[in-house]
């Protein structure tokens, strides 16, 4: 059965899988812009918006402000390493964006919400992203990142997680799914949970209140992943790791709501790297499509989509690489 709350994969499908996947030192650029969402309802692309950018391979930071129409540009950035791009502007709630690359062509959309105008400290980036680095502002040096118990990212997780509901013209539940917050009032998941839904909802584990969907921001169908929009809620937003970096072995950790069976969290490591897919021991069920799958130190480096449900163990998730490509593509 193809897609109901999870991909069920096809033999046929299984056949692609066993295909076959430099860095440079070149320098490009890091570009974007800034979006405030108002209290009414309307957008605005505002100037003056503070943009901090920290290297996540090299002791750098960089500091910039929006122009007019909210955009932003930093020049001469190593492509060769990652970045994070946090964003704060009186008024409004901070955010910030991990996993970014400098290059060309690039444009990334930061999204505001309203709030009160504070900035993110080194500390809340320190527990929020996992990257260490001095608070002397003159002493920007790139530390360790850190490991993390199992407790300590199922703790770390679960507040940044939600169950995904669907429903049909009728009003009738169609499916049922996990996503996670990447930015504020953002949610990424996979396409097949919210496709042809007439109405989506969503509640963070274990809370009681469900917010509804008010947009479909971005969608990657052919690598069923999904970018939506929810008002009235506030979830931190998971860091992103870079996929590129991993290996056969390591350790993982999956949050989602197999059967509906809210903030489950299971262990595993990396079985295989698939063409497009990452194999995974970690168990997954219906109800799992859309969850983050963690690294140790808690970043994610995947989104849980399908399972062989004639094989043992067959389970399968999308690079994160294709999430942070589809974030910077948003509308």
């Amino acid at each position: 059965m193809l897609y109901k709350y999870i991909t069920t994969f096809s033999s046929a499908l299984l056949l692609s899988l066993l295909i076959g996947v430099s860095a440079s030192a070149q320098r490009g650029e890091l570009r974007g812009n800034v979006v405030l969402k108002k209290a009414d309802g309307t957008s605005v692309k505002p100037a003056g918006a503070l943009i901090e950018v920290y290297g996540t391979d090299r002791a750098a930071v960089y500091e910039g402000k929006t122009s007019k129409g909210g955009k932003f540009l930093f020049q001469n950035m190593p492509e060769d390493g990652g970045y994070i791009i946090v964003v704060s502007l009186s008024g409004a709630q901070p955010i910030f964006l991990t996993n970014v690359k400098a290059g060309r062509g690039v444009d990334y959309e930061l999204r505001l919400s309203p709030g009160d105008g504070s900035r993110y400290s080194l500390q809340d980036l320190r527990t929020m992203v996992g990257v260490e680095r001095s608070s002397a502002r003159g002493d920007r040096s790139e530390s360790a990142v850190r490991t993390l118990t199992a407790r300590q990212i199922a703790q770390r997780s679960f507040p940044s997680v939600v169950l995904i509901v669907t429903e049909d013209a009728q009003g009738k539940r169609s499916s049922l799914g996990s996503g996670f917050f990447v930015q504020q009032g953002v949610l990424a998941t996979n396409y097949h949970v919210i496709k042809d839904a007439s109405r989506i909802y969503a509640k963070i584990v274990g809370a009681s209140t469900i917010y509804d969907v008010t947009e479909v921001i971005a969608t990657d169908k052919n690598r069923d992943l999904a970018l939506v929009a929810i008002e009235g809620i506030r979830g931190q937003p998971l860091p992103l790791s870079d996929s590129s970096g991993i290996a056969v072995g390591d350790s993982l950790y999956v949050v989602g709501n197999p059967e509906g069976l809210e903030g489950t969290f299971s262990t595993g490591i990396i079985s295989a790297i698939r063409e497009g897919y990452i194999q995974i021991t970690a168990p997954i069920s219906h109800g799992s499509s859309g969850g983050p799958v963690l690294n140790d130190r808690g970043q994610v480096i995947g989104i849980a989509v399908g399972l062989f449900e004639n094989g043992q163990n067959l389970n399968f998730a999308i690079p994160v690489s294709y999430l942070s490509s589809l974030m910077s593509q948003q509308p």
